[in-house]
């Protein structure tokens, strides 16, 4: 456990305990005796008047009381932890880790390249980056910053910025459109071999590919598809080889389209516009380390 050096030792015994719900492990984790954690805990008790914590020979659980005050005493730590970071006097240097989440492609064009700039300038910093789309257990899995891609997020407590936008475009290889008719209009794209991302297929197999009509109005088609992947990568490679049609980011392809070996459809029927998103789990106090990443990232998106 980290040492919060200066942070009320009552409060530092209430976190660890609530997060443990063990008394002899959170005594071992704070090298005190379980008598003084619980000595500890009844004096914080009786400050407040409350009981926080249901201790009995079986088990140890907060109480409600102790669920609230466990939301203000996080609050407390992650400020307290925030300003030591912030004006700690031993060392200007940076430090400690960052665990981020993003996914596989725009991670590698976009924030790998970003991550490599900032670590050369903050030497004192480690990374654990996971190339992952999923937003399932990032909180869970302590991420500080998490990346994701969509349209509109889910309502998460997790604070947002948004990175980059970005359009699909519906291409094909001119191999492709030599031997199958081009597509003139979306419903057309049924007639055809598809080439979707699994993030968007759902249970039947069936791709959803979204267009605006010539009035403005939002087509949702699902589309049955020969090729399902799991990332843009493999997505454009199929493409290339002329085996169907796919929707990819233009930030992807655009190079690919000024060489001719994709050709751009359907571009008459616009597509929703997409964002890359930095979430991270800090409500008040991000520390510094975050912060700084947060912004290097967000204020330099396409470098």
């Amino acid at each position: 456990m980290q040492h919060k050096a200066g942070m009320n030792k009552q409060l530092q015994i209430f976190l660890t305990v609530a997060r443990l719900l063990n008394l002899s492990k959170a005594a071992e984790s704070l090298k005190i005796s379980t008598s003084q954690v619980s000595r500890n805990l009844s004096q914080l008790e009786k400050q407040f008047k409350h009981t926080l914590v249901q201790r009995s020979p079986q088990k140890v659980s907060l109480t409600e009381s102790g669920k609230t005050f466990y939301v203000y005493a996080s609050q407390i730590e992650e400020t307290w932890l925030a300003a030591q970071e912030e004006f700690h006097e031993e060392s200007s240097d940076i430090t400690g880790l960052i665990k981020l989440s993003c996914p596989q492609t725009f991670g590698m064009k976009h924030v790998l390249p970003k991550i490599q700039a900032f670590a050369k300038s903050n030497p004192q910093i480690d990374f654990n980056v996971d190339m992952s789309s999923s937003l399932r257990n990032v909180v869970l899995d302590d991420y500080d910053i998490i990346i994701r891609s969509a349209t509109q997020l889910p309502d998460s407590d997790l604070k947002m910025r948004k990175m980059l936008s970005y359009k699909m475009v519906t291409c094909a290889a001119p191999s492709y459109l030599k031997n199958h008719k081009t597509p003139q209009i979306p419903d057309d794209l049924a007639q055809h071999d598809n080439i979707s991302n699994m993030a968007y297929t759902e249970a039947n197999n069936k791709s959803v590919w979204q267009f605006y009509d010539k009035n403005n109005a939002l087509q949702k088609l699902k589309l049955t598809s020969r090729f399902c992947v799991s990332n843009y990568e493999a997505q454009l490679q199929l493409a290339l080889d002329g085996l169907g049609i796919a929707q990819l980011p233009n930030q992807l392809i655009e190079q690919e389209i000024k060489k001719g070996t994709l050709v751009s459809i359907l571009n008459a029927y616009r597509t929703p516009e997409y964002a890359l998103w930095l979430l991270h789990p800090y409500p008040y106090s991000v520390p510094k380390r975050i912060r700084l990443l947060i912004e290097y990232l967000c204020d330099n998106p396409s470098q």
